[in-house]
């Protein structure tokens, strides 16, 4: 009889056990993928979630707005060495991706091969067109200004230095651009001066790395640390003060020479193979005095914080840039009227992109070479 009663009481404490071991490591991950499932499939299609910029006054007389920011959080990654990543393959009513992960101009744009194209633009969400549709990016609407057959390498995320490895795998595989545009700024600024990267870094390094230099354990109990993630960013229970640029001067520096050298260093790879090349620092929403009375924008600007590494570092980097005499398109006060046209702090609207694409349109008509 005891020894019953004490095989009943093991077995008992052995399925409590179980059961608590299954509520931390076994249980999150299936919640995990049920909450992606749910999320990407099943949400999406009864009871969406639409994004506030779609509801925007910028987009009052466009009626895909809502159809595009959809369709914008169902693109998916795939890692590529040395650049990082490009969206998979992707095809909707605004956007259209091919299978080389390169964005379209339009549905009608039938290009085989992007790489041949005149003109190349290199970037990373302002110009793959965050906000617009395949025919209302940058490189959409200035290839119908000049005629000149383009091609939109833009990415999210992407810095100065994945343009760069990006340019030359191009170059390599028969690409022979008459004109390369590097459109840049925001990026290399809002990763690299983040605490926990430096100069040359990309914005998913320290995702990567972590991911490599998991344990066993750390694999195990990986999703619980997800699903409490994500419960933690619903209440927005986080810090977003991570920010060092402004009190690290060597850091900063570094960053600065590591963006122009870029730039240089693309420069002569393009015209060593008879194209030209032209630098463009990319407007943002807290440079020059652009109408963003329509956002909620971040307005805490002390130290550590977003706004003061974009104030401070782009001032070093139009600095330096005069000290090389390096010759660049300054875009950074192009939205200095009533109009509105960014849609967060970075990305614009239609009208934004047409602006900034006739503006690069005639710069190179002034020089007479089109």
């Amino acid at each position: 009889m005891i020894k019953k009663n004490l095989f009943k009481v093991i077995l008992i404490n052995l399925l409590i056990f179980f059961i608590i071991i299954s509520s931390i490591i076994i249980f999150p991950p299936f919640i995990l993928d049920g909450y992606k499932s749910l999320k990407n499939n099943i949400l999406s299609n009864v009871s969406k979630t639409v994004d506030t910029r779609a509801k925007l006054i910028n987009y009052k007389n466009y009626d895909w707005a809502e159809k595009h920011f959809d369709e914008l959080n169902k693109l998916s990654t795939k890692y590529y060495d040395y650049i990082g990543w490009r969206r998979n393959e992707f095809k909707g009513q605004t956007i259209n991706i091919n299978e080389m992960g390169y964005r379209k101009n339009s549905k009608k744009n039938n290009t085989i091969n992007p790489v041949k194209n005149e003109a190349w633009f290199f970037g990373g969400s302002a110009i793959w067109g965050t906000g617009s549709p395949d025919d209302k990016t940058i490189p959409a609407i200035f290839e119908e200004f000049s005629d000149l057959t383009s091609t939109n390498f833009g990415e999210s995320g992407y810095t100065t230095q994945q343009n760069l490895n990006l340019l030359i795998k191009n170059y390599i595989i028969g690409g022979k651009p008459k004109v390369v545009f590097f459109y840049d700024g925001v990026n290399d600024i809002s990763y690299k001066c983040r605490k926990e990267l430096d100069f040359f870094s990309s914005g998913r390094e320290r995702y990567i790395r972590d991911q490599l230099e998991k344990s066993n354990l750390s694999k195990l109990v990986g999703p619980t640390k997800d699903l409490f993630k994500i419960l933690l960013n619903k209440f927005n229970l986080k810090n977003n003060n991570f920010y060092d640029c402004d009190t690290n001067p060597k850091k900063s520096n570094l960053i600065v020479e590591n963006f122009i050298m870029n730039w240089e260093i693309a420069k002569n790879i393009v015209e060593s193979n008879g194209g030209i090349f032209y630098p463009i620092l990319q407007p943002m929403g807290y440079i020059g005095e652009p109408n963003v009375s329509h956002l909620k924008l971040n307005s805490n600007s002390g130290t550590g914080s977003q706004i003061n590494q974009f104030l401070f570092m782009y001032d070093k980097i139009q600095n330096k840039l005069r000290e090389k005499n390096l010759n660049y398109i300054d875009l950074t006060k192009i939205f200095n009227n009533n109009e509105y046209y960014y849609i967060d702090f970075v990305h614009v609207s239609p009208d934004g992109n047409k602006k900034i694409a006739k503006s690069i349109f005639e710069k190179i008509k002034i020089e007479n070479w089109l």
